[in-house]
């Protein structure tokens, strides 16, 4: 029996939740027990992986006195009381989290990413984009929900930038499009959750390429997605996306921005949108081997990422 302790309120807690379960079935473990860490119910006593924010997950899964593995990623400062509550081994999803929790003083055990779902990505490969390009032409495409309510002064997840961007993109009689919950003037929106796993992906794989411009993530799962379905990524050289394979912008400075929902600060790197649209724009140059050269590189790289690898890593610090 694996038990996980999971934020079940976090739709990519879930996702990751649900393909971790898949990488153990694939490696020969059968019976689990998943439990929403806010709302406990049916817990057992036994050693459990927890997965979700870093700062919850000490604060809520702590509570239950049991053996644990915490994997968790966040972008958020931790606190001294919030790093006080960790009562297990820590494992992060990026190296880079994993030297700031060491620099602030909680013992980071390694990291373990992620998973990407390579089954659905791999059917994606030869979908037909007919339909897309009918209704988009040529597009350029994004994905990322984030804060609404009261959101940063600098968002988190970048859709400020690139909306700006866009409309720059535009004038290449390109369009925009985003898988977001934000409202944006110079790109197209579809609503976050609306599609199947297997038509996100479509949608990434048909498009141009994939713009990631997030100012911070605790790990990124949309960009590996992109590389697992052989399309080009555009993002920044921040050095916690130094695993993603594709056209890099430099950044511009390292930020500690206030988020006002979450009553702290998250740690991020700020992009200039000059440096992204030089970006872009020689991404949109390339020729068409070297193109392929590097979304095959990228391809290769994102089999890093498949449950099965994922559960392994896994169940050799859970057992």
């Amino acid at each position: 029996m694996i038990q996980m302790l999971v934020d079940w309120l976090g739709y990519s807690f879930r996702k990751v939740t649900m393909l971790t379960v898949k990488g153990f079935s694939q490696i020969g473990y059968k019976t689990f027990n998943v439990v929403n860490y806010y709302f406990p119910l049916n817990i057992r006593s036994e050693k459990s992986i927890v997965i979700g924010d870093t700062v919850t997950a000490f604060l809520h899964a702590s509570r239950y006195r049991l053996p644990k593995v915490y994997w968790v990623d966040s972008p958020l400062v931790v606190t001294e009381r919030e790093m006080s509550a960790l009562d297990g081994c820590l494992y992060t999803t990026l190296p880079y989290w994993c030297r700031y929790y060491n620099d602030v003083g909680l013992k980071c055990h390694g990291y373990i990413p992620r998973p990407v779902d390579v089954e659905t990505s791999e059917s994606v490969l030869n979908a037909d984009c007919g339909d897309i390009h009918k209704m988009y032409g040529d597009y350029v495409v994004m994905v990322g929900a984030d804060q609404t309510l009261m959101p940063p002064k600098k968002p988190r997840k970048g859709l400020d930038i690139f909306d700006a961007v866009c409309e720059w993109i535009r004038t290449r009689n390109i369009r925009c499009v985003a898988v977001t919950n934000w409202s944006l003037k110079n790109s197209i929106v579809i609503r976050s959750g609306s599609l199947s796993e297997y038509e996100l992906l479509r949608l990434i794989k048909c498009a141009k390429l994939f713009l990631f411009t997030s100012r911070s993530e605790g790990f990124g799962m949309p960009p590996v997605e992109a590389m697992a379905v052989k399309q080009l990524v555009v993002t920044s050289n921040a050095p916690l996306f130094d695993h993603i394979v594709g056209i890099k912008f430099d950044y511009s400075e390292e930020i500690y921005e206030y988020m006002p929902e979450a009553g702290r600060h998250y740690i991020g790197w700020d992009i200039n949108p000059k440096n992204v649209i030089e970006a872009v724009d020689y991404a949109l140059s390339l020729s068409s081997d070297d193109r392929d050269a590097i979304v095959e590189k990228a391809y290769m790289a994102s089999k890093a990422y498949s449950p099965f690898r994922i559960a392994l890593a896994l169940s050799e610090v859970y057992i």
